[in-house]
């Protein structure tokens, strides 16, 4: 493949024919220079110096055919003609035409000027190569750069603490802070290697003027233009690696970052202020149309927030109204519950007295028969009613109680049978009329029972 460039690139240079091309490179064993050369001083009669042991041009190119397509076959030829003896070319028969008609000593001039500007591209790159290396270790080297966190500590330790406010932080928390804030993000690309960054840093960004300025309008942070962020950064916005320290302003909006304007080589903080103020200009509209839609975001969560309290308000109302309705019915269940139990209680307790009543007028004894000894006792109510019947010496107490319930129905269950001569109590028991003492007539009251008499 070398071979065929080399006899390309003679081919052009000279405009020979293939096979004389062939055979120059052939005697200068494929060297495209000694070729070059060998054909300036002798011109074509280079290649044909020695042809008895030249091959020729056929031969040449069978040098570049593969071994499968070398197979020998076998052909007629005819029998060889005495060979000729060419007659030799002058040097200028295998120059161009407009070439022949140069003088001699043009051909000289040219000859040299090859020769000279060859020498020179063979010579010159390596001399260039050693010589950039021998002045790039003369040229300071930039520091290595840390962490994006800790820019601010570093250029207070070159510079002190009166300096503009720097976001101590990464360029995401960096941006973040310019979107919070709608304001625009001034970003400083240090450069300690910069002949000019001192006088920039003492003298400009941190006079008292664009301190308050920086205070007031923007948020800065700041980053190493030789770091991976800065390079980076600085590609984006096709900002030459030469220009630190600079200043660049950008919007941070809306998830986009949009570049405003890039401040390098400042010579005073009237004109970083000329150049923030013009960029921050052509900014104005895009913080403007980010705080409409802010506050159009904001209008709309007060709204949200406002019919979110509205709506809540009336859940907690309706929630109240139920749970008072709620309680409302229980307690009315509840109540109608105690009255039904209440009302069946009565019933139970209407339905046992009147059974007890029964049982007690089916054992309530029959009055004596007529002959037999007996006892009239006339019952005086505190109602009001009287009473009046026969009894046996030998009832009881408790059948005078038995007979005035069963004969008054109406009567409280808390009523006692009193004695009139003196007034006592006669408590429903055993005792018989006889052991009470009980004459043939007697009145009986009957009344409620005293607290003094339980």
């Amino acid at each position: 493949m070398a071979e065929d460039d080399a006899l390309a690139q003679l081919r052009e240079i000279t405009n020979l024919p293939d096979d004389v091309c062939m055979e120059i490179l052939a005697n200068a064993d494929w060297n495209l220079q000694r070729a070059l050369q060998d054909f300036f001083e002798g011109g074509e009669s280079a290649g044909r110096q020695n042809t008895s042991t030249t091959p020729s041009a056929p031969q040449l190119r069978q040098r570049h055919v593969p071994a499968a397509s070398a197979a020998p076959v076998a052909v007629a030829t005819p029998a060889p003609a005495a060979a000729a003896t060419p007659a030799p070319l002058a040097p200028n028969d295998a120059l161009p035409a407009w070439a022949r008609t140069l003088p001699p000593w043009m051909h000289f001039v040219l000859k040299l000027a090859f020769r000279t500007l060859n020498a020179a591209l063979h010579y010159g790159g390596s001399f260039l190569m050693l010589l950039g290396g021998f002045f790039t270790t003369l040229l300071p080297t930039a520091p290595a750069p840390g962490r994006e966190e800790d820019f601010v500590a570093d250029f207070e330790a070159r510079y002190g603490t009166e300096h503009p406010p720097m976001v101590a932080g990464t360029w995401a928390q960096a941006q973040q802070r310019a979107r919070t804030a709608v304001k625009f993000l001034a970003v400083y690309l240090d450069d300690p290697t910069a002949p000019r960054t001192d006088a920039f840093c003492r003298g400009i960004l941190c006079s008292p003027l664009v301190t308050s300025f920086i205070a007031e309008n923007l948020i800065l942070w700041g980053t190493p233009a030789y770091g991976a962020r800065g390079k980076q950064l600085m590609s984006e916005i096709r900002l030459r690696p030469t220009a630190a320290p600079a200043v660049v302003l950008l919007a941070c909006v809306s998830g986009r970052t949009t570049h405003l304007g890039s401040l390098t080589d400042v010579r005073s903080d009237e004109q970083l202020l000329a150049g923030l103020t013009a960029a921050m200009e052509r900014g104005d509209e895009i913080l403007a149309q980010e705080s409409s839609r802010r506050e159009e975001l904001a209008s709309a969560q007060r709204i949200r927030e406002e019919q979110d309290r509205e709506y809540h308000a009336s859940l907690a109302l309706d929630r109240e109204k139920q749970a008072r309705a709620e309680a409302e019915r229980r307690a009315a269940e509840a109540e109608a519950a105690a009255a039904a139990e209440a009302e069946a209680a009565q019933a139970r307790a209407e339905e046992e007295r009147l059974a007890a009543r029964k049982l007690k007028a089916e054992r309530l004894p029959a009055p004596p028969q007529e002959g037999e000894e007996a006892v009239r006792i006339q019952f005086r109510l505190f109602t009001g009613t009287r009473l009046d019947r026969v009894f046996r010496p030998t009832d009881t107490l408790q059948t005078l109680y038995d007979f005035v319930e069963v004969s008054c129905q109406d009567l409280p269950s808390n009523i006692g049978l009193y004695s009139t001569h003196p007034k006592r109590l006669l408590a429903a028991g055993p005792s018989t009329l006889r052991d009470e003492k009980f004459h043939a007539r007697q009145l009986v009251n009957v009344d409620l029972i005293d607290e003094a008499d339980e």
